[in-house]
């Protein structure tokens, strides 16, 4: 495989293409992959997006996880196939429940395009956190927050808050967002959804913009930094607080 791969980077695609095949013919599915790469993109073979999924779903076999996020990718961009984003929708979910960050990605944009439904949005964030947590660049633009959390010792944390049972804590939180940061918000014609509030191992705030807002770069944002500090007054600086 590495040596298939130095040829690649040297652009010497016919060698590539033939020490990948043999190995693919072998039973390796990173193999599949890489020839399904070479036919979807006309490297060292004649472009051919039929065979290019051909040997994407020979990979998917092994449950390569870049074999189902390349077929996704095919479906939502109509390569080679007819556009079908429900078959997109499912691909990608397959590769981002096996680790795939970009796949993670994408299948965070297209659910939180989905305004109508609460789920698909607390969904769709979960996999953007995911991906922006494991590095994605443009993942980490779309979100506040990454790396950005303070942990206080437990007897600096607001422990009158966190002994409150779950639905006044998310009063208290819903309170803080409708009268000192939506206002704000509302003055530039954006507004903010309360998503979730989990409970990992500390307490963990989703929100999600809205509006003219959505969209936004937030990952250095004045405003995000107002949001932080005004949750973080209200309970304490060991709170985890993602808004994308």
């Amino acid at each position: 495989m590495s040596q298939a791969l130095t040829f690649y980077k040297q652009k010497k695609y016919e060698k590539a293409f033939l020490l990948w095949k043999e190995e693919a013919l072998s039973g390796n599915d990173q193999a599949m992959v890489n020839i399904g790469l070479l036919y979807l993109k006309g490297e060292g073979v004649t472009q051919d997006p039929h065979l290019s999924r051909v040997w994407f779903k020979q990979a998917m076999h092994h449950d390569n996880p870049s074999a189902y996020y390349n077929i996704a990718l095919m479906y939502q961009n109509s390569i080679g196939v007819k556009k079908d984003d429900v078959l997109a929708l499912d691909y990608f979910r397959s590769a981002a429940s096996k680790g795939h960050v970009g796949a993670n990605f994408r299948l965070a944009l297209m659910l939180l395009d989905n305004k109508d439904s609460i789920d698909l949005l607390r969904e769709g964030f979960e996999y953007l956190l995911y991906a922006a947590k494991k590095g994605h660049l443009m993942a980490t633009a779309k979100i506040g927050g990454i790396g950005r959390n303070v942990k206080l010792p437990k007897e600096q944390q607001n422990t009158i808050f966190r002994s409150r049972p779950k639905e006044i804590q998310r009063t208290m939180i819903q309170e803080a967002i409708d009268q000192y940061i939506k206002p704000m918000l509302l003055k530039d014609g954006g507004d903010i959804l309360l998503l979730n509030i989990k409970e990992t191992l500390d307490i963990e705030i989703h929100l999600l913009y809205s509006g003219n807002c959505s969209g936004c770069s937030l990952s250095t944002t004045g405003t995000f930094e107002m949001i932080r500090n005004i949750l973080t007054n209200l309970i304490d600086e060991s709170i985890e607080i993602y808004v994308a």
